[in-house]
C-alpha cells in the first residue's frame, strides 16, 4: 500500500504541530479505517490518531487496534469516536512506516511515514554489546569481522545495519549458532541491554521465547532494567514477559525483580513503572491478550474483514 500525501498544520488545542493526512481518493478506498490526522507527542512517546471507519466496517469501531511502527507492534486504546492512542516505542533511526491494524499485521489504514529521531552517540558499553551480539549472529569468524568493521565505519547506523542480520537470525539461523555467548547472555538479552525495542517484536513473530533466562537467571527484562532501557522494557511487557520473575539468588544476594535492579542502578522512573506492573499486572496491555480479543475478526483473501 502506498503512502498518502500529508502536510503540517498547527493546533493550539494540543500545543504543538499535528499532521493532516491528505491521501488520494483511490488509496483511501482500499482502507478500512481512514486516518485524517495524527499527533505525535513532543516527547516522542505517544501517538494519537484521528479518523473514521468506512461505513461497511463500522462494526469494527469497538474492536482493539494495533499501532505498527516498522517492526514494532503496540496495542492501541480507543479514546473516543474515531480517536485511538498508543505508546510510541523506540524504533530504528530514520524514516519508519506507520499504520493501524486490526490483526497486528495487515494494514487497515493508509501506510504513512514518520521520522524517528536520531539516537545519541553510542557509549563504550553499547559498542561492546554490539560486538558480543555479532559474535552470536554468525558462526564464521570472517563474517563476524566483516560486520564488526561495517558497524565501526557507520557510527549511528548500527540498528539499521543490524536489523537485516537479526531478521535472518530469528527466522532462519538461530538453531545454527550458539544460544549464549562467553558471558552467558543470549541474543535477546543483548538486544534488551542495547534498548532495541523494535527487535522484541521480531522475536515474537519468529515464535521465540521472550522470557528465556541467561546463565545467571536474568531475563531480557532484567537486562533492560540494568541499562535503564525503558522502551525495551515496555516492549517486553507487551510481548508477555513476567515482571515478577526473580534472578537466581546467590550467597550474598537474594533474587531480584527487574524493578529492584532498576532501582539499584538509579533508574527510579523505570523502577516505579516496573513495580507498578508487578503489583497491578492487569494494567499490562499484552499483545497476546489483545489478539485473543480480536479472534472473531477474520481476514479474507479479497482484503475484506468481517466480524
Amino acid at each position: 500500500m502506498e503512502t498518502g500525501v500529508y502536510e503540517r498544520i498547527t493546533s493550539d488545542e494540543y500545543g504543538v504541530g499535528m499532521q493532516l493526512v491528505e491521501g488520494l481518493d483511490d488509496l483511501r478506498e482500499k482502507c478500512l479505517f481512514v486516518i485524517e490526522k495524527y499527533f505525535i507527542h513532543p516527547s516522542f512517546e505517544e501517538v494519537l490518531v484521528f479518523g473514521k471507519y468506512k461505513t461497511e466496517y463500522l462494526n469494527l469501531e469497538a474492536k482493539n487496534v494495533f499501532f505498527v511502527y516498522g517492526d514494532v507492534v503496540v496495542p492501541g486504546i480507543r479514546l473516543g469516536e474515531g480517536v485511538y492512542g498508543a505508546k510510541l516505542l523506540p524504533t530504528y533511526p530514520g524514516v519508519v512506516s506507520f499504520y493501524l491494524s486490526v490483526d497486528a499485521l495487515i494494514p487497515a489504514s493508509q501506510v504513512l511515514k514518520i521520522q524517528s529521531p536520531p539516537k545519541a552517540s553510542r557509549s563504550k558499553d553499547d559498542l561492546q554489546l554490539e560486538k558480543r551480539l555479532v559474535s552470536l549472529l554468525f558462526t564464521k569468524e570472517k563474517d563476524r569481522e566483516k560486520l564488526t568493521k561495517k558497524l565501526e565505519e557507520n557510527a549511528g547506523q548500527s540498528e539499521i545495519i543490524l536489523r537485516k542480520y537479526l531478521k535472518d537470525y530469528i527466522f532462519e539461523g538461530y538453531r545454527k549458532t550458539k544460544l549464549l555467548d562467553s558471558q552467558g547472555q543470549g541474543v535477546l538479552h543483548l538486544l534488551a541491554s542495547l534498548g532495541y525495542a523494535w527487535a522484541v517484536s521480531l522475536f515474537r513473530q519468529g515464535g521465540l521465547s521472550v522470557d528465556r533466562k541467561d546463565r545467571f537467571g536474568w531475563t531480557a527484562l532484567h537486562w533492560a532494567a540494568f541499562y535503564g532501557r525503558e522502551g525495551a522494557a515496555k516492549a517486553l511487557l507487551h510481548e508477555g514477559v513476567n515482571p515478577s520473575l526473580l534472578t537466581k539468588p546467590t550467597e550474598d544476594l537474594r533474587g531480584l525483580t527487574a524493578a529492584d535492579i532498576a532501582s539499584n542502578r538509579g533508574y527510579n522512573h523505570l523502577a516505579t513503572y516496573l513495580l507498578e506492573m508487578v503489583e497491578n499486572p492487569e494494567m499490562i496491555v499484552r499483545i497476546s491478550t489483545h489478539l485473543a480479543e480480536t479472534a472473531a475478526i477474520k481476514c479474507h483473501g479479497n482484503g475484506g474483514i468481517k466480524d
